[in-house]
C-alpha cells in the first residue's frame, strides 16, 4: 500500500466513502452565521459543532469517510454563530454605558462654560460696577454682550445654547436640534454666588 492510500483510503468499490455528518456540520455552520442574533442560530450553531465531533470521530475511525476538513470548517462556522449573541449581548450592555458617559461629559463641558461666563461677568463687573445686560444664546445666533471677554467654548458642534441673565446669572439650555439625546437634561444654571445648579436627569 503506497502514501496515497495511506492519506485517502477507499472503500472496497474505489471510491471515498461520504461523510453526512462533516457535510450536516457545514451546512448548519453556514446559516448559524446570519442566524446567530435569534434562538434557532444558536441552536443551528451547537448542532454544528455536535455533527462536526461526531463527523470528525468517524473518521478517525474509519479514513475512507473522509470529511475532516468539512467537519472542522462546520464546528468553526458553528461556534462563530454563538458568539454572534455574546458579542450582541456585550454591545447592549455597552452602548447604553457609553451614552450615558457621553450625556455626562457634555453636561460638564457646560457647566464648566458657565463657570467661564460666571468668571467673565465678575471681571466686567469689577471693572464697570455693574453687570452686562441680559443675552441669549451668546456662542450661537446672538453673541456675547460687549465687553465681556470670552473664549468661544470647545466643541464643533454646541449642544448647549447660553444665555446671560440678570444679576450676572448664565444659564445653559440643551439644544435638542443639535442633540436629541439631551431631552432628559434640565437647564443648567449658575447664580450670582457662583453656584451650579440643574443639568439633572427629568
Amino acid at each position: 500500500m503506497n502514501d496515497l492510500n495511506k492519506v485517502q483510503p477507499m472503500n472496497s468499490e474505489g471510491t471515498r466513502k461520504k461523510n453526512g455528518m462533516a457535510t450536516a456540520s457545514l451546512v448548519l455552520g453556514i446559516i448559524a452565521i446570519p442566524t446567530g442574533l435569534f434562538f434557532i442560530g444558536q441552536v443551528l450553531g451547537i448542532l454544528a459543532i455536535i455533527f462536526g465531533i461526531v463527523a470528525i470521530i468517524n473518521y478517525k475511525k474509519d479514513r475512507a469517510i473522509g470529511g475532516q476538513g468539512k467537519a472542522i470548517a462546520g464546528i468553526a462556522t458553528g461556534s462563530i454563530g454563538i458568539c454572534m449573541i455574546i458579542v450582541t449581548l456585550l454591545a447592549a450592555l455597552a452602548i447604553p454605558r457609553f451614552v450615558s458617559a457621553s450625556r455626562k461629559a457634555r453636561v460638564t463641558l457646560a457647566k464648566e462654560t458657565l463657570k467661564e461666563i460666571y468668571t467673565a461677568q465678575q471681571d466686567f463687573y469689577e471693572m464697570h460696577g455693574y453687570y452686562t445686560p441680559p443675552a441669549e444664546d451668546i456662542f450661537g445666533e446672538g453673541s456675547p454682550p460687549e465687553g465681556l471677554i470670552l473664549e468661544y467654548p470647545l466643541g464643533s458642534k454646541q449642544r448647549f445654547k447660553y444665555d446671560i441673565l440678570e444679576g450676572g446669572v448664565a444659564r445653559a439650555r440643551p439644544d435638542l436640534e443639535v442633540d436629541p439625546k439631551l431631552k432628559d437634561i434640565s437647564p443648567i444654571i449658575i447664580d450670582e454666588s457662583g453656584r451650579i445648579l440643574g443639568g439633572l436627569e427629568d
